[in-house]
């Protein structure tokens, strides 16, 4: 290889290497205060073209943004509004049936303890293990319990979180010329040339990784919801919807309402819903392993095996959050990468 061509890659390798050191920093450092103004920049941008559509017929830039977003904004409240109805009803009815089952579940757990008690008797085994055992038991719930309430005390951080997004995202539909201006004259304009298709090209795809977690959210939903009607498994719908919030949080889902439920089964009895439960919950995870992949990587146009990696190295740096930093990084980085290749002339050849 040409010493030219070693000093050129090598100055590519190190730019490449400062570039995701920055995007690190970025993810580690900065991104939890620019969180409402990363969702409204994605809004925007998927709101713009009705806002186009209105302004055709009459309404000023500032009413058709007003009316787009107020329109995403009561909309989505409305859909929770009829999802916390539909729990409500399920659970009422679940309330009417709790003292049945909690007298049920006492005589099952008092017998299945002294059915314990008496293995250990059997095997020589201390009998303060017993005890140990039941303390763990009552700190786990208790931390449960704890992260809950932590959840709910942060309801007020959440609501002001969706006020700062639907203020930012009007803003940036109603002053979006201004904005791109103010942003030329910010860069010099060789660098601006090459930044704004990636960035453009990051927030599109930042919202078609959005819409593709939301499609497999809906389907974790549909998927759970149908499996527990097929077994004709009480509160289908409550336990469905309960699935479909939770997987929306990395390594839940499915999984962390149809495991206990189906071990509490087991151990009162019922092997056989127990396997019911376990093989729609097969299915539900089968199915959205299989759809994922392709599904994020046909929506943001990034190769399955390039989700799968970015996932991976995204949960194994920032935990939990890793489910969406790693895919958004790997298409920022793609966008960027053919931004270069869209800047840079062609070498002549001779």
């Amino acid at each position: 290889m040409p010493k030219n061509d070693v000093q050129a890659w090598f100055m590519r390798l190190t730019g490449w290497g400062f570039l995701v050191g920055l995007i690190y920093g970025f993810w580690r450092w900065c991104a939890g205060y620019l969180i409402p103004f990363l969702i409204a920049a994605v809004l925007a941008l998927a709101l713009e073209p009705v806002v186009r559509g209105l302004a055709r017929h009459g309404l000023s830039r500032t009413y058709a943004s007003l009316v787009a977003v107020l329109g995403v904004f009561v909309t989505g409240l409305g859909l929770v509004a009829s999802v916390l109805t539909l729990l409500l009803t399920e659970l009422v009815e679940l309330s009417r049936d709790l003292p049945r089952y909690w007298v049920q579940g006492q005589e099952d757990v008092d017998k299945y303890i002294q059915r314990w008690t008496d293995l250990r008797n059997e095997l020589g085994l201390r009998p303060g293990v017993l005890n140990n055992e039941l303390h763990a038991l009552y700190r786990g719930l208790t931390t449960i319990i704890h992260r809950v309430l932590t959840g709910l005390l942060q309801v007020p951080d959440v609501a002001l979180m969706v006020g700062i997004t639907a203020l930012a995202t009007f803003f940036m539909l109603r002053d979006r010329h201004r904005l791109a201006k103010a942003w030329r004259r910010l860069l010099p304009r060789s660098l601006e040339a090459r930044l704004s298709p990636a960035i453009e090209a990051t927030v599109r795809g930042l919202f078609g990784f959005l819409r593709a977690q939301l499609a497999l959210v809906a389907l974790s939903t549909t998927a759970t919801t149908l499996g527990l009607m097929l077994i004709r498994a009480p509160y289908a719908v409550l336990i469905g919807l309960v699935a479909g919030l939770l997987d929306l949080v990395p390594f839940l889902g499915p999984t962390a309402v149809i495991v206990p439920w189906s071990g509490l089964a087991l151990v009162t009895g019922h092997a056989g819903l127990a396997v019911r439960l376990l093989l729609v919950l097969l299915g539900v995870v089968t199915l959205r392993q299989t759809v994922e992949p392709r599904l994020v990587g046909g929506i943001t146009g990034l190769h399955p095996l390039v989700v799968l990696f970015s996932l991976y190295v995204g949960v194994k740096m920032f935990g939990a959050a890793g489910f969406v930093v790693g895919p958004v990084t790997a298409i920022g980085l793609k966008a960027m990468s053919q931004s270069r290749h869209a800047t840079t002339p062609t070498r002549p050849t001779h």
